[in-house]
């Protein structure tokens, strides 16, 4: 028996999907679940479905992004480029989502992100935010406005050099 992936999409909304099929017997869940993303891990949501004439047992999850993206048919500059996609939490301030966001970058680059970019940006905003401080270092990222963002998420990245 062999899984097989129907479908693994990142939508314009910001949404991975991903369907996975199998005859036979169910999709083990939690071998799939190991494979997310950890930062994605605690918004994932699933559905199991067995459709009996044919023994094809489905497995659907779904997801808010939290995750390295490649960049494709964005602006000049950030085209073809990896960054972090990041959903932000329901009630969370903007700010605390790039603290977090900032950190995931570090974790999962191995290098701080120099910007976070935002659909649109609020009004009030300072020009940089400041993701981690400690007596001998402070990392700031400058704040950016890029309306082809998902509505609730951000994109962390490094300056093109």
């Amino acid at each position: 028996m062999s899984v097989e992936i129907l479908e693994n999409t990142l939508n314009q909304s910001g949404l991975r999907w991903m369907h996975l099929a199998q005859m036979g017997a169910p999709v083990a869940a939690s071998l799939w679940l190991a494979r997310i993303p950890s930062y994605s891990l605690p918004l994932v949501e699933t559905q199991q479905q067995h459709e009996k004439g044919l023994d094809l047992h489905h497995l659907r999850m779904w997801w808010p992004a939290r995750e390295l993206v490649t960049v494709k048919g964005g602006p000049e500059g950030l085209n073809d480029r990896q960054a972090l996609l990041w959903a932000l939490d329901k009630g969370q301030t903007l700010r605390e989502a790039i603290v977090y966001a900032g950190v995931a970058y570090m974790d999962l680059v191995g290098r701080w992100p120099d910007v976070a970019m935002v659909q649109s940006l609020p009004r009030g905003a300072t020009d940089t935010v400041n993701i981690y401080e400690d007596a001998d270092e402070r990392i700031t990222v400058r704040l950016a406005a890029l309306a082809e963002l998902p509505h609730g998420f951000l994109l962390m990245c490094e300056e093109a050099v």
